[in-house]
């Protein structure tokens, strides 16, 4: 058996060598890039290897988040991801540890922030618009989400609420945890993707694919975005500002359609919090 120990004990079952190929991202190549008709369907490896860095040096290699060092100085074999076992229930010992594995890697995978690209985007009310602007950095070194992207969703949630009389002024990406999003809300900022079949319709197949609309969040550079809600902020002048961005790795229609009994127990994930109470003067 090969593996990335340079100098493996010997053992009484089998011969043992080194290969550096299990300590270099080539390794995942073979199973985490898909290309049909040309489109590029689940391209996890093309996304790390478009990173220059990463390429030319083998930084940021999949095994360094994928199969961490643990303390005791060997490599951690869970091969986290994005997915757990559906058929293991919450509460359960497997169930917990898969999801314990996971919710540590994605916290690790991104970070919000007030603010935009310049000192002038703040938080800030004018005239009857209220402004609050997000920068949002993925610390993964590949799209997010990545690998099958047309079946996962990350989205921000946002609440604003009035300080004083605890109102909930404006909202998106508010679900309970087994529904689907709301596809129709305008200020949804949604990370997917959707594969096209040959009449442009969204399919779920990858084998029907002919195109695919990517609109995963990028590695590099930072995504900004501005929330504009028009609403009366005449006696408003302190919110609290919640944002939260969520994951799941399965979009719920696809398992309320084939595998209803495991929607129950697909997790979402929190990934990020951004939380402030935010003192805003008007201006005309």
């Amino acid at each position: 058996k090969y593996g990335s120990l340079e100098n493996p004990e010997k053992n009484d079952y089998h011969e043992s060598q080194y290969h550096p190929i299990f300590k270099r991202s080539d390794f995942c190549l073979p199973c985490h890039n898909m290309i049909v008709r040309n489109i590029e369907v689940e391209m996890t490896f093309t996304e790390w290897r478009r990173i220059p860095g990463n390429d030319m040096s083998d930084l940021n290699s999949c095994q360094s988040c994928h199969m961490p060092i643990k303390t005791n100085g060997n490599h951690n074999h869970e091969f986290s991801g994005v997915d757990i076992n559906l058929n293991n229930a919450p509460g359960t010992i497997l169930y917990e540890q898969q999801y314990n594995s996971v919710l540590k890697l994605m916290q690790n995978a991104v970070i919000l922030e007030f603010g935009g690209a310049t000192e002038e985007d703040i938080v800030r009310i004018i005239g009857d618009s209220l402004f609050i602007p997000v920068k949002i950095t993925n610390l993964a070194q590949h799209s997010l989400p990545s690998g099958t992207s047309f079946s996962r969703e990350a989205w921000l949630e946002i609440q604003v609420i009035n300080s004083e009389s605890q109102e909930l002024l404006f909202s998106s990406g508010l679900i309970d945890d087994l529904s689907d999003l709301n596809l129709n809300d305008e200020y949804l900022l949604l990370f997917t993707s959707y594969l096209l079949d040959k009449n442009g319709e969204v399919t779920e197949s990858v084998s029907q694919a002919h195109d695919i609309i990517k609109q995963m969040l990028p590695p590099s550079p930072p995504r900004y975005h501005l929330y504009k809600f028009i609403g009366d902020f005449n006696s408003v002048n302190q919110f609290e500002i919640n944002i939260r961005m969520k994951f799941r790795a399965f979009k719920p229609h696809l398992l309320r359609e084939d595998h209803p009994e495991l929607l129950q127990n697909l997790p979402v994930f929190v990934m990020a919090t951004l939380q402030d109470t935010v003192y805003v003067q008007s201006s005309p």
